[in-house]
């Protein structure tokens, strides 16, 4: 933990330390350098630990959505044959559950980590911090990001180890990293939040993926096999701009004194979050339930599950629902309207530090996205910033997608948290 002078106020501790967090938030470098088994970038990850979404969860509580994508990756991982025997073995603590966010993790939606799990490793440059999250698995109506687990999910993932992540590992490193922060900058202004809209940053990131692939000495099927995935689908880059987001957001974690937001995420059943001074310590909430548009017309709000994901990290680092007036057609998809873009954009504003003006918005007279979410500003206000994300059927697959507000009561508790480690 990064210690500030106990010779200044504590009104001049919280400043130094605030300021000292935006400076790393808004000059960090993300940087996708590796892809590799989960076991090798987390030490001393357990054969049996699987990591998930949101904060620690009692297995008892978890919706069937999660049960299933946890029981799936078990099953995939070898720890158990069949799904309900992967879940009773969950009760009785055979198979660990940890929350993925303890261990400088994303699994973006559901997607839950195992020690073989495939993961997109991504460094600040300059911090030196590095976060990772699994590979973007796609966009069917069944995945196990979606709490679904079948024949075809199952041969996939085994592609996804087998074949796809050594390739990308193999482009990557020969490409001697690949800079988010720049496909940001550009996809910002093309109308793209970062976290619900991925249309131009994906392209951007296919951009300078495709010629370094086509240099790999690959065997044609392999290349095709590749190629063809990776071209199917519009959101690859979600998934390594959430890898960046936790390796920034961990570079504050921890600093004494400061007020900011560091991680949020969803379990289904509870929504949690952590603040730089109190480190690791998780702060709870009832899980908020989205509003938006369902895939189904005949669907209502009792057939999607509170909020699961911890892709939200996205909105940690200052994009997604705080950026939502760089993404007016998002907006309309969760509901709203360009109006409701700019307020979302607007009231962020109003309890963040700082902002990333290196993504300039060109109808924010290209002003960049709010960031630095201070715990004090949310509560002191009473504005709590808004998230955009998917939304979990309560029988798995995705419901819809929509945005919901961060839970007040998280903030709050916080705050408590801090004053009382201060003596005030």
């Amino acid at each position: 933990m990064s210690v500030i002078s106990d010779s200044k106020s504590i009104g001049e501790r919280i400043e130094d330390a605030n300021r000292r967090a935006i400076d790393i938030l808004t000059k960090a470098q993300p940087t996708w350098i590796d892809v590799m088994p989960a076991r090798d970038f987390i030490p001393g990850f357990k054969e049996n630990l699987i990591l998930f979404a949101g904060p620690p969860l009692d297995p008892r509580n978890a919706m069937k959505p999660v049960k299933t994508s946890i029981s799936g990756a078990a099953v995939q991982e070898g720890l158990a044959k069949t799904l309900e025997e992967a879940w009773q073995m969950v009760l009785r603590g055979e198979i660990i559950l940890g929350a993925a966010n303890d261990y400088k993790s994303v699994g973006g939606g559901l997607g839950p980590i195992t020690a073989t799990t495939p993961v997109l490793v991504v460094e600040d440059t300059l911090s030196g911090s590095r976060g990772c999250c699994t590979i973007y698995e796609g966009a069917e109506a069944e995945l196990l990001r979606w709490g679904h687990y079948t024949p075809t999910i199952a041969d996939r993932l085994t592609w996804f180890k087998d074949e796809l992540a050594p390739v990308l590992s193999q482009m990557v490193r020969g490409m001697g990293g690949l800079n988010v922060r720049n496909i940001m900058a550009r996809a910002t202004g093309m109308g793209d939040e970062n976290h619900f809209r991925n249309v131009a940053s994906n392209a951007l990131i296919m951009f300078q993926m495709m010629p370094a692939l086509v240099e790999l000495p690959l065997d044609h099927q392999v290349l095709k096999r590749v190629m063809r995935f990776l071209g199917g689908y519009e959101r690859f880059f979600l998934h390594v701009l959430l890898g960046g987001a936790s390796a920034v957001m961990d570079a504050i974690k921890g600093i004494e004194c400061c007020t900011l937001m560091t991680a949020i995420g969803g379990n289904g059943h509870e929504f949690g979050m952590k603040f730089a001074d109190t480190g690791e310590q998780w702060f709870i909430a009832k899980g908020p339930k989205m509003s938006g548009i369902y895939l189904n017309p005949k669907w209502t709000e009792d057939d999607v599950c509170p909020y699961i994901g911890d892709s939200c990290m996205v909105e940690a680092y200052g994009f997604g629902g705080l950026a939502a007036a760089a993404g007016a057609a998002v907006v309309r998809m969760t509901g709203g309207n360009y109006g409701d873009a700019l307020k979302r954009t607007e009231e962020a504003r109003q309890v963040c530090l700082s902002s990333h003006d290196w993504a300039p918005i060109p109808w924010l007279n290209f002003q960049g996205p709010p960031c630095g979410i201070d715990m004090r500003k949310v509560v002191s206000t009473g504005i709590a910033p808004i998230i955009h994300g998917g939304m979990a059927h309560v029988d798995g697959g995705q419901g819809g997608g929509g945005y919901c507000r961060l839970p007040m009561d998280c903030f709050v508790q916080g705050l408590r948290a801090f004053a009382s480690n201060r003596g005030l």
